[in-house]
């Protein structure tokens, strides 16, 4: 529910980010268009897979691949931060 989604946003200061394991267009796109329907100046970062992977043997390398691993997450966080 937007409102609710809202809420948290301004609870956690602006800080939101939405990490999905598939294509963009889910939460990340629901967030962006309520952001952008309350009136508020910034999409959240949107983290999603950007393409199919191909040859992973692993998860880790799976989610490596389509750029949403931890390491691609805390990336995103600390510049969201203004720490990195």
């Amino acid at each position: 529910d937007t409102e609710k989604m809202l809420d948290l946003a301004n609870a956690n200061g602006g800080y939101v980010i939405t990490i999905e394991d598939n294509y963009g267009g889910g939460l990340g796109g629901a967030m962006a268009d309520a952001f952008t329907d309350s009136g508020d100046a910034f999409p959240p970062p949107q983290m999603y897979a950007k393409r199919i992977p191909k040859s992973a043997k692993t998860p880790q390398e799976m989610m490596k691949m389509c750029e949403i691993s931890a390491q691609d997450v805390v990336n995103v966080v600390m510049r969201v931060l203004q720490v990195a």
